[in-house]
């Protein structure tokens, strides 16, 4: 079974796909990527892995222009879709991990390096979707298989040439807009499980709403 939220009763082992922190029975904790024989029930309150990239990823703000996103503050507001009408919509972020006690504190000591074929890095430190036009879904890029496409903000594909392993410290962060909880992080299009419709197809340009 893979490491999600939720009661784990009698399970003989869990993977964890990547540095992992979490509430576990109403206390913090954090576990390496690996595989874990369990000797007893447990409660997951809730996982943070799933939406963790690099703080020095750039997102497209509302006015065209980039920022970093460990330097990206509540109330900012940033470029994203709405799936309803194919529109590119300007949208407020109402969370920023930057803002957390012990920000100061998320890294991690390996991190997977996606690239894409026109060049494009992500360096995901832990669990974190990327939209996936094969799929027309967002989708987990640690269950990406090699040559598929994804989406940029100028409307092409680029398509995932590598995936690899690195060793390093690599510090994280993370956002969460209003609605929709999608953006676009080094102008490839990311968001959360609850951010679009099932299926989704980004294949071309998409117009700006006008405000």
């Amino acid at each position: 079974e893979y490491w999600e939220e939720g009661t784990f009763y009698n399970v003989v082992s869990i993977t964890v796909d990547g540095y992992c922190q979490f509430l576990e029975n109403g206390s913090y904790n954090h576990i390496e990527a690996g595989t874990y024989n369990l000797i007893s029930d447990i409660t997951i309150d809730k996982v943070y892995y799933q939406s963790c990239i690099d703080e020095n990823t750039l997102v497209t703000m509302a006015d065209g222009t980039t920022k970093l996103l460990g330097q990206v503050e509540v109330g900012d507001e940033v470029l994203s879709i709405d799936f309803d009408t194919k529109e590119l919509v300007v949208r407020k972020v109402i969370y920023s991990g930057k803002d957390e006690p012990d920000y100061p504190e998320w890294y991690v000591d390996s991190y997977w390096e996606n690239v894409y074929s026109d060049g494009t890095v992500i360096k995901q430190a832990m669990k974190h979707r990327f939209y996936n036009l094969e799929n027309e879904s967002y989708v987990y890029l640690n269950y990406w298989n090699i040559g598929e496409h994804t989406y940029k903000l100028d409307g092409s594909n680029p398509y995932l040439v590598s995936r690899t392993l690195k060793q390093g410290r690599l510090h994280y962060a993370r956002i969460t807009l209003e609605t929709s909880n999608n953006y676009f992080a080094n102008g490839l299009s990311t968001g959360d499980r609850n951010c679009c419709p099932n299926k989704v197809v980004l294949d071309a340009p998409l117009p700006r709403r006008e405000s």
